[in-house]
C-alpha cells in the first residue's frame, strides 16, 4: 500500500493507466473530455473498461456520456466488439453517485478524492490509497461490483437537438 496527498496525484493514477494489460475499472461521478478520449483509446487497444458514473453532474461528464455512448453504436454497426461497459447511475435513484474507485487488471485498486478529470489529477489537493494487497482488492472488487448490480442504468438521449433544447431550459431555470 501506498498513498499520496497534495496536487499531481494524477500522475500515479495515470502510471497505472498506462501499464493497464487487461482491465481497468472506473467509478467518477465525474469525467472530463481529454480523460474519456484516453480511456476509449486503451479500450481500442484491448484494455476492458468498466465505468460508473453519474448522468450531468456537468456539462462535460454529459458529453463524456454521449461520447462513450456513441462509441459503442458505431463500434457495434462496425460488427467490432468493444471493450467497455458504462453504467449511468440513474439519478431517479439516488442524486449522485460519488465514489471515487479505480481498479487496475484486477490487482491494483486506487481509492481516493479525486474525480476522473485534469483538474484533480493535476491542480487540486486530493488524497489516493494505492493498494496492492490481494485481500483488499478483492474487497474493493466485491464492493464495486455490489455499486454496479445496486443501481438501474439512466438512458441518455444522444439526439444534439434535444439535449440544447434541455440545457437551455437548465439555464433559464437557475436564473429563477
Amino acid at each position: 500500500m501506498e498513498t499520496h496527498i497534495g496536487v499531481g496525484v494524477g500522475e500515479y493514477i495515470q502510471k497505472e493507466f498506462e501499464n493497464a494489460k487487461e482491465s481497468i475499472w472506473i467509478a467518477s461521478p465525474t469525467l472530463t473530455l481529454p480523460q474519456t478520449k484516453k480511456i476509449l483509446k486503451l479500450s481500442e487497444n484491448g484494455i476492458k473498461i468498466r465505468i460508473i458514473t453519474s448522468p450531468r453532474v456537468t456539462p462535460e461528464t454529459e458529453e463524456c456520456n454521449i461520447l462513450i455512448q456513441k462509441s459503442f453504436q458505431s463500434k457495434k454497426k462496425d460488427n467490432h466488439s468493444y471493450q467497455i461497459e458504462h453504467k449511468i447511475v440513474n439519478n431517479k435513484e439516488i442524486p449522485m453517485m460519488h465514489v471515487k474507485l479505480f481498479i487496475i487488471d484486477e490487482k491494483i485498486a486506487i481509492i481516493g478524492s479525486p474525480n476522473l478529470g485534469e483538474s484533480h489529477f493535476w491542480n487540486y489537493a486530493e488524497y489516493i490509497w494505492i493498494l496492492d494487497q490481494t485481500d483488499l482488492v478483492e474487497t474493493a472488487k466485491n464492493d464495486y461490483n455490489k455499486l454496479w448490480s445496486s443501481f438501474s442504468d439512466a438512458k441518455i438521449d444522444l439526439s444534439d437537438s434535444t439535449r440544447k433544447s434541455k440545457n437551455f431550459v437548465r439555464k433559464i431555470r437557475r436564473k429563477f
